[in-house]
């Protein structure tokens, strides 16, 4: 069915026409563009940002199982280094970059689950060890240069060399680490004597 509206002028038919379809879609949009408007002005700004937040939550908890894997390299790494360097600034680097991933783990712990948490409080807990372990190669590596050399100077030089390098480092090491390697610089001084 087809509705025609026009007039003619002269011996020109001017108007248009429009099926009985059509007329009732342009009626139902003349009724209901306010409904339309309301939903793309109310509605649709909240569901855009719903499906945005989705999708990202999907790329965060991609990206942090990633980060956490990654962080569980670089500290089996990091842990391989500091358990043989004998160098007071590598050592101490390395440890900064171990506990800056031990942060990253602690951030995302729920992807790790327990496992992780026990291998975090077990790396935590052995620091102070394996710092003192660190003095014990180094302070081993200064002993063979001190028998080496012949002067008292020189040998009291290398004992202050060990406790200066390694004070620059207090704020990395608990009281008792700073007592240890103390311990470890008299008992270098007292090589000087022999």
């Amino acid at each position: 069915m087809r509705v025609g509206v026009g007039k003619k002028v002269g011996k020109v038919y001017v108007g248009t026409s429009i099926s009985g379809k059509k007329a009732a879609s342009g009626l139902s949009l003349l009724f209901l563009w306010p409904f339309y408007l309301m939903y793309y002005v109310l509605i649709w700004p909240f569901v855009a940002l719903i499906k945005h937040f989705a999708n990202s939550s999907e790329q965060s908890a991609r990206m942090t199982a990633a980060e956490t894997e990654s962080a569980k390299r670089v500290i089996v790494s990091t842990a391989k280094v500091l358990t043989e360097t004998k160098k007071p600034d590598t050592f101490f680097s390395r440890l900064d970059t171990l506990n800056e991933n031990i942060e990253k783990l602690k951030r995302n712990i729920g992807i790790g689950g327990g496992k992780t948490k026990k291998a975090i409080e077990t790396i935590e807990n052995d620091i102070p060890v394996e710092i003192n372990s660190f003095i014990d190669r180094y302070a081993k590596e200064m002993r063979l240069k001190i028998y080496n050399l012949t002067t008292e100077k020189a040998k009291e030089n290398k004992a202050n060399a060990f406790k200066n390098t390694l004070s620059e480092y207090n704020d990395k090491m608990t009281e008792e680490n700073i007592e240890y390697y103390l311990k470890k610089y008299d008992e270098l001084l007292a090589l000087k004597d022999q």
